[in-house]
């Protein structure tokens, strides 16, 4: 299976995009963004995901394991007890933390991941990603709220609000 890797997590202000039928919650690690504005259309689900890590060959790993230790070394402080995730003030039942298998991810000219690491070459390369994900919704039409928190021993709370507007 081969993934598009292109910007959106170092995007300003982008808050997500439909695909394959449900609406992303794009988490903006480049900005620092606190809060953000999306228009969410009537009857999609949306997938909220408040914490997780990539690693991606070689700088993390060349095999599976490798690959799988280092995306749980990144993970390795934070609290699980503090990823949450609450819709319109009501938190989410807790969900458990999903793996991938290790799985190629397809590297289009300019894709950000070569912006960032030099050492990723040629046009595909292997990734394993663990996150928290959460299916919200649909929402019905009006404004909404979703927020997502988590923590990483040691270091302040994470909290990102996406301001929903549902046509």
């Amino acid at each position: 299976m081969l993934w598009n890797c292109s910007n959106p997590l170092f995007a300003e202000d982008f808050c997500g995009e439909v695909v394959d039928g449900r609406f992303f919650l794009t988490v903006s690690v480049g900005t620092g963004a606190t809060e953000l504005d999306c228009e969410i259309p009537a009857g999609v689900e949306a997938v909220a995901s408040p914490f997780g890590a990539f690693t991606w060959a070689p700088t993390d790993g060349k095999t599976g394991t490798q690959l799988f230790n280092a995306t749980f070394d990144y993970l390795d402080g934070v609290v699980p007890r503090a990823v949450n995730v609450q819709v319109d003030g009501t938190s989410l039942s807790k969900e458990p933390m999903i793996c991938s298998q290790p799985f190629d991810i397809a590297l289009e000219p300019g894709n950000s991941l070569q912006q960032i690491d030099p050492k990723v070459k040629g046009d595909s390369t292997k990734v394993v990603t663990c996150a928290w994900f959460y299916l919200v919704g649909p929402f019905s039409s009006g404004q909404h709220t979703v927020d997502v928190t988590g923590k990483v021993k040691g270091s302040p709370a994470f909290e990102l609000r996406y301001n929903v507007t549902v046509p």
